[in-house]
């Protein structure tokens, strides 16, 4: 698996995509569960200016994964790239989920945030009123 993955990377930073696709599809039937794998087929073969397969493939991972908001980020620079009529339907799933995720980041560090500024304030002196 190793070396699949290394003449993948290579092939791909050799800039030749579309070689570097035979070696993810490889990958991907020898590891189906890793979704890395299909990933970097939908953007290699969005490299090589296969859009309609590269948006099969983000359409099934989006299928299988649909709380990644990477994946239909992508799915929806695609969907309009291809012009598909589902754009909208994508996008207003996608701003939804990104809002949310940035909802619950602030819910699990804005505590933290919190605390350190409120132990920093609690170390420093008072300040001094002149009369």
């Amino acid at each position: 698996m190793e070396v699949i993955e290394w003449l993948a990377t290579y092939l791909q930073k050799m800039e030749l995509p579309e070689k570097a696709i035979t070696f993810y599809e490889k990958a991907m039937h020898l590891e189906p569960a890793d979704i890395r794998w299909q990933i970097l087929l939908g953007a290699n073969l969005r490299r090589t200016g296969n859009l309609t397969q590269a948006l099969q493939v983000y359409q099934k991972l989006y299928r299988d994964n649909p709380d990644n908001v990477q994946i239909l980020q992508t799915l929806v620079r695609l969907a309009k790239d291809v012009g598909l009529k589902d754009t909208n339907k994508y996008e207003q799933v996608f701003i939804k989920q990104e809002t949310t995720q940035k909802n619950i980041t602030q819910l699990i560090f804005l505590p933290r945030l919190f605390f350190f500024v409120g132990f920093e304030a609690s170390r420093a002196q008072p300040a001094r009123v002149c009369r």
